[in-house]
């Protein structure tokens, strides 16, 4: 980008994210200065990073954004904001108008603002449906979050129409999760708690991928709405056997319990939160962000986030796979790791990075294999630096390993869909090779592969091809 970038909320869950993917920019000699303002300093120290302990509704924000060509706005009230209606409208609608205002006044050419899908309304004739970026926008006039997220969006198609040299990019993401914020800890509990039915379902996406979306919307100069959510969202129902945990339903008298606290002063999330959300979940489809910002989540469904944030990325595995995967780990342990095999020795020395391998269905669980030099490690969890992905179905998987399926059928089908880099495209295929490959010696010497695969049918529920 080559250009000075400001962010206000900088010292936010998200900000701080943010922040740190425009710092590794500019180390890389693509961004020149990072500005991040906030009412409180930035924790980060950085050549390249100035600390600006400024609010949003402060008279002459324009001179801290002084030759900045970009402002991503994430300064927002969202958990603690219904006690002072006044306070909430200030910052949130307020304090982002202040920040437009003075991006234009210091020439900025476009301005990121943190949305959400939120500002569909959480409605009854919302439910069921699937929202694109088309949808109308319409908060809840009783909940503050929804209601000053619409308002700022309402606002904001004022300006875009009187200032059309200024790109305005909305990003809508889903509710996220901070690996290292309060919320994520509750998903590391005994047990998850849980309110309502929990029949509808939820997007929940990963922070680090919403902050991968500011940074390609950066580099677009992409201008408009793009919801941000993960495919696959889970009724909470859900939410317990996703991580392989019990979950239990926080009973109404509680709930109401904590209506009443809320109302007297004690805790800081309002329990709209709770109740608002859940009755009306929102549910959209981020396929523009895909085609224009070429957005691809690292953690592309909501259990996937539930389990790397849970840091029970294979709790959910079949027993087939985690044989087959968590056997391949343990040996990639040994001294030389594990050979890629001879026939691609000069193909697979020339790749070094990471592979995800997420796998869906009623056995959902995600891995990665990091090569170098020709040699694969394996191991449990999805690779943030990950080049490249591989997706399917746990029974496909099954299918390929028994032979009753080719890979490039599995692929051309869809059954298999593979993003990344060409050269990474064949290191799918070669495990599932290397997999049937086991056993094929004569008598004693192939013994043991045969073993294995017979028993890695039997716990895939399938026959192993004589």
């Amino acid at each position: 980008m080559g250009e000075r970038v400001a962010v206000t909320g900088a010292a936010g869950h998200l900000g701080r994210a943010v922040v740190a993917r425009l710092l590794d920019l500019a180390d890389r000699g693509e961004v020149e200065q990072v500005v991040a303002l906030d009412r409180a300093p930035s924790p980060r120290r950085h050549p390249r990073l100035r600390s600006v302990v400024a609010d949003v509704r402060d008279p002459g924000l324009a001179r801290h954004l002084a030759g900045c060509q970009a402002v991503v706005h994430l300064a927002f009230v969202v958990e603690a904001g219904s006690r002072d209606p006044a306070e909430v409208q200030a910052i949130n609608v307020g304090g982002t108008q202040a920040v437009v205002r003075a991006a234009l006044e210091a020439g900025a050419a476009q301005v990121v603002y943190a949305s959400s899908i939120a500002v569909y309304g959480f409605h009854p004739d919302n439910a069921g449906r699937v929202l694109d970026e088309r949808a109308p926008v319409r908060g809840n006039e009783d909940f503050y979050y929804t209601r000053t997220k619409a308002e700022v969006e309402r606002w904001l198609d004022e300006v875009e129409a009187s200032t059309p040299a200024l790109v305005v990019t909305r990003l809508r993401p889903s509710l996220f999760v901070d690996p290292g914020s309060g919320r994520a800890r509750l998903l590391r509990g005994p047990v998850l708690l849980r309110f309502g039915a929990g029949d509808a379902p939820v997007h929940v996406t990963h922070q680090e991928d919403v902050a991968d979306a500011v940074l390609l919307a950066l580099r677009r100069r992409a201008r408009g709405a793009f919801n941000l959510a993960t495919e696959e969202p889970l009724p909470l129902a859900a939410f317990g056997a996703a991580v392989g945990r019990r979950a239990v339903r926080v009973p109404g008298a509680a709930l109401r319990a904590l209506e009443a606290a809320y109302a007297l002063g004690l805790g800081d999330v309002d329990p709209a939160w709770f109740t608002r959300t859940v009755a009306h979940p929102i549910v959209v489809t981020s396929e523009r962000a895909r085609r224009d910002l070429g957005w691809r989540p690292r953690w592309p469904t909501t259990g996937a986030v539930l389990r790397a944030v849970a840091g029970r990325p294979t709790a959910c595995a079949s027993p087939a796979t985690r044989l087959v995967l968590g056997g391949a780990a343990l040996a990639s342990r040994l001294p030389g790791g594990l050979g890629m095999g001879a026939h691609v020795e000069s193909e697979s020395r020339s790749i070094a990075g990471a592979l995800n391998l997420v796998f869906t269905g009623r056995a959902p669980s995600e891995w990665h294999l990091r090569l170098d030099g020709g040699l694969a490690r394996v191991l449990p969890g999805l690779a943030p630096d990950a080049r490249a992905q591989v997706r399917m179905a746990d029974d496909v998987f099954h299918v390929l390993l028994a032979g009753r399926l080719a890979w490039t059928t599995a692929q051309m089908t869809g059954r298999v869909r593979f993003q990344g880099p060409g050269e990474f495209a064949f290191i799918p295929g070669l495990i599932v090779e290397r997999f049937r490959g086991l056993g094929q010696a004569a008598g004693l010497k192939g013994a043991p592969g045969r073993a294995l695969r017979r028993l890695v049918a039997r716990r895939a529920g399938l026959e192993e091809p004589r």
